[in-house]
């Protein structure tokens, strides 16, 4: 229901906590032990099962403090306060964050393996208490990190992760010209929407969001991968389409675009109570007429005090007739007026962002609408139950219309469904109580409960009850499933019973295990580090080039050609700008030339992960002639490593006041197996940082006068919250991680002449990687000439070996400058220090998010100051597109900590288009 305060759903596997069985087949014929033994761990005296406790220990040894939490993490209270209503806010005995399929993979083996209960979320928007989490006897798998965005060459299909969120997805479509089905508000999850059916803004006209998903990427139970689609997995393909989640982690969905669908007509108004029925009666009568223009939408939101309607076309018109009855009713007051807009106006509107109401309850039941009378009477039904309503509780009646076409254009394709709609008009209504004190809770939900057993008896008098149930609807004790059918019902248990059986990988023919736990891959079951392999690794690909085993000399033209990069800096080891946006090296200068340039080309065409590979040789012995050993890195054993030079320089972590960014070498260390040793080479006289070699150019040689920067969407960069070793320090804050799916912008500047004395001129060349093992001959010892060849391949584009991606840092750097160009009023102001607390935390959550702006204009900055003893706090976030910012600035009194006089106030205020200062 658009507008609604509770939201759609979004859990990815079960709306409730569920405990799996102990999976057949391979896994079934090993004791827990076994298998743990199978995954290097080990532990004393018997293994425990249907333990969460225990099993949360697995969890912390296969995966990171920063993708495990604990309930001493700072970070546990702020993750599992993510759902929408706080009846969902439970307390598990731990939460882990996948951040690819593997990783689910390797949770749900543990989880099945030790009988654990568990719960997954997506996004947190499904209201039904209990719903989106686990308490203290089971662990909660959070999807945000699966936030995968990709479009296919063609357009036609969009790859989407279950941690998105509709607001992204849709920005992220409409640059294509394309839309998709998804969510009628922005912050609604992907992953429940999707496996619980989905209604979109145009529901009626296309049919439900489900319907136009042609492959789902699933994690099994038993942790096998596969893609279910109408040819592949058919049987599994055709479950999920109305199975909600009984079958394993969707982690993938591909879903159906529609071309030239972003631009659409709307209107929303407000309505007196006086005027409600005759609002209703035009709605039962657009709703049940046959005739109905399936182009056109309604929504409406019936509560005490005024009725909201919204009445949408799916492509630019003026007034439809459709709605003529609508134009004869008196308003209220106009939300928007005749707009021909895009999807993303609607999604971005005040209507569509109603504030977090706290805590809420609601309940679903469906009826065949041959006219208006029964509408009428389950009005009156909640005018009597809305009367006399203690202070802070908002009782909502929101009816949905289903035109027969849903039902047509939902089986129209893939197969169809398993909801066996009857091709009628129908309401689908949701009665919906929100309210802030938890004492309150008794009283509202025995007003939900009354609502829906009275008007389901006389629904089922009159005849017109139907049995289906809208799993994104759903409340507690709905028999979602049993509503589509026997038919429907007998399927989906016959397919969960089939996946018990289905092989998983053999267990024993694992190659080799990486027990360190510095990244979420650290432990690879399948793509382990051998050479030849790729490895994905915190957003990077690492790709090994094959053996270099003798000195390589470049060409003596390699002396003379221009092979390095230029870089533009204030400071040599701060790169903010390429000098030239194009720039490829001769093929020859570099045993890697053929690549580096493949490489350097896709960047420079817009492909974002182009800057995220790092080439190096293996077995490596023997750094280029006129180069010089950096740095080394050696892990003689699983538990230990040894790092000197280059490796582990701690002023390559460059942070911001959003996070850190892992320097290129620091991952690549992660990636070291047992026995190996790295080495890292750069030409003589470079000076070397965060896995870049350079050197200070004269002015006499080279003069800045502007510059240019390939620029990765601040929509790919995530944050993950935890505590790090990363170039021998241990530091705790949000790091910076890469998903690079959208295209690369391309940002220039030129340098007045007053400021292009500010900047340096900058030769740059990305370091020479070698791997070996000790069965490898000897290290070779580096040549020592002083003569240079500058034959490495190149930085492209800043400090920290993140190609042609822009640091966290030298974005903001560029937005501060931006915003105070050409927002003077919004711009961010210096920050003093971070002080960043665990309530803060939990109140940064609930700022807007950037889901409407075409370029990234946001910024957030956090100020603290001691003066005299008295500490000051301020908070300022602003956001929006160029031509129109908002900000939320937040100040407090002396002494007080920013969040605790402006939390709830700010709960009530999220998503107001209108600058608010408290």
């Amino acid at each position: 229901m658009l507008f609604s305060a509770r939201l759609l759903a979004l859990l990815s596997l079960s709306s409730i906590a569920v405990s799996l069985p102990a999976v057949s087949n391979d896994l079934s014929t090993q004791s827990p032990a076994q298998v743990l033994s199978g995954l290097n761990l080990s532990f004393p005296g018997p293994i425990p099962t249907s333990n969460a406790a225990f099993t949360c220990q697995v969890l912390s040894k296969l995966f990171s403090d920063n993708e495990t939490f604990s309930s001493s993490s700072p970070f546990y209270t702020p993750l599992f306060e993510i759902p929408w209503s706080e009846t969902c806010w439970l307390e598990p005995a731990c939460i882990v964050t996948p951040r690819n399929e593997k990783d689910v993979s390797l949770i749900m083996i543990v989880i099945s393996i030790l009988q654990t209960k568990f719960a997954v979320r997506s996004g947190g928007h499904l209201v039904a208490p209990g719903y989106n989490g686990v308490g203290s006897d089971g662990v909660l798998i959070a999807l945000q990190n699966l936030n995968r965005l990709a479009m296919s060459a063609d357009t036609k299909t969009l790859t989407v992760g279950p941690g998105q969120r509709w607001g992204p997805v849709y920005n992220f479509a409409s640059t294509y010209n394309v839309t998709v089905l998804g969510g009628r508000e922005p912050t609604v999850g992907v992953g429940g929407l999707l496996l619980l059916g989905g209604l979109s803004l145009f529901y009626n006209t296309y049919g439900t969001s489900m319907s136009r998903i042609s492959r789902y990427g699933v994690v099994l139970p038993n942790g096998r991968i596969l893609n279910a689609t109408s040819t592949e997995n058919s049987d599994l393909f055709h479950a999920l389409k109305g199975g909600i989640t009984n079958f394993g982690i969707v982690t993938e969905f591909d879903l159906d675009t529609i071309p030239n669908s972003n631009n659409i007509y709307f209107e929303i108004y407000l309505y007196t109570p006086e005027n409600t029925p005759a609002v209703l009666s035009a709605f039962a009568n657009w709703t049940s007429n046959p005739n109905t223009d399936i182009k056109s939408n309604i929504e409406i939101r019936v509560q005490n005090t005024q009725t909201l309607a919204f009445l949408g076309y799916s492509e630019p018109t003026f007034r439809p007739a459709v709605f003529n009855e609508f134009y004869k009713i008196p308003v209220l007051s106009t939300e928007s007026g005749p707009t021909n807009g895009t999807l993303l106006d609607v999604v971005a509107s005040p209507a569509a962002n109603a504030p977090n109401p706290g805590n809420t309850i609601s309940k679903p039941f469906v009826h065949t609408i041959p006219n208006d009378k029964f509408l009428l009477e389950q009005y009156q039904l909640y005018l009597n139950l809305s009367a006399n309503l203690p202070p802070n509780m908002l009782y909502s009646f929101d009816p949905q219309a289903v035109l027969p076409n849903l039902v047509t254009q939902s089986n129209a394709h893939y197969g169809g469904n398993l909801f066996n709609l009857e091709p009628v008009p129908q309401m689908w209504i949701n009665i919906v109580m929100d309210y802030l004190s938890p004492e309150n809770t008794t009283l509202a939900t025995s007003k939900v409960d009354d609502f829906v057993n009275t008007a389901k008896a006389s629904a089922q008098k009159q005849g017109l009850l139907l049995p289906f149930l809208l799993g994104n609807d759903a409340g507690v004790g709905d028999e979602v499933l049993r509503g589509y059918g026997p038919g429907s019902f007998a399927y989906i248990e016959s397919i969960a019973a089939k996946l018990t059986t289905w092989l998983i990988f053999a267990i024993n023919s694992m190659k080799r295990v990486r027990p360190d736990r510095l990244r979420t891959q650290a432990l690879e079951l399948w793509d382990v580090l051998v050479r030849g392999s790729l490895v994905e690794r915190n957003g990077f690909s690492l790709t090994n080039n094959g053996p270099l085993t003798t000195t390589f000399t470049a060409p003596a033209s390699c002396s003379t050609a221009y092979e390095t990069m230029l870089g533009v800096a204030t400071d040599p080891s701060l790169i903010q700008w390429g000098a030239q946006c194009e720039w490829q090296p001769p093929a020859d200068c570099n045993p890697s030339g053929s690549v580096i340039q493949s490489i350097d080309s896709s960047a420079e065409g817009g492909n974002p992960t182009a800057g995220m590979i790092i080439v190096y040789h293996s077995p490596g012995l023997v750094c280029p002639y006129g180069w010089a050993t950096v740095g080394a890195a050696a892990k003689p054993n699983p538990t230990s490593t040894s790092i000197s030079g280059a490796f582990n320089q701690s002023d390559a972590i460059l942070g911001s006041s959003l996070g850190f960014f892992e320097p290129e070498l620091d991952v690549f260390l992660a990636a070291l197996d047992p026995g190996e040793t790295a080495v890292a080479c750069c030409p003589s006289s470079y000076t070397t940082i965060g896995g870049a070699c350079y050197s200070t150019l004269p002015s006499s040689v080279f003069t800045p006068t502007g510059g240019c920067e390939h620029i990765l969407p601040d929509g790919d960069v995530g944050t993950v919250y935890g505590t790090w070793t990363i170039g021998g320090q241990t530091i705790t804050g949000g790091l910076e991680t890469i998903t690079a799916t959208s295209p690369l912008s391309t940002v220039t500047t030129s340098f007045a002449p007053s400021d292009a004395t500010s900047y340096i001129g900058v030769a740059v060349n990305d370091m020479f990687i070698l791997v070996h093992q000790a069965s490898d001959t000897a290290m070779a010892s580096t040549a020592s000439s002083t003569s240079k060849t500058n034959s490495a391949v190149r930085v492209r584009g800043n400090e920290n070996g993140l190609g042609v991606v822009a640091t966290p840092a030298s974005r903001i750097s560029y937005l501060q400058s931006k915003m105070q160009n050409e927002n003077p009023d919004h711009a961010m102001q210096p920050y003093i220090g971070l002080d960043i607390t665990k309530k803060d935390i939990r109140l940064l959550r609930l700022l807007p998010a950037p889901h409407m702006d075409n370029e990234i204009y946001v910024a957030l900055t956090t100020a603290s100051l001691n003066d005299a003893g008295l500490k000051y706090e301020a908070l300022s976030y602003t956001w929006g597109p160029s031509t129109e910012q908002y900000s939320i600035r937040l100040n407090s009194q002396a002494g007080h900590p920013v969040t605790d006089n402006l939390y709830y106030a700010l709960r009530r205020i999220r998503h107001r288009q209108a600058e608010r200062i408290l």
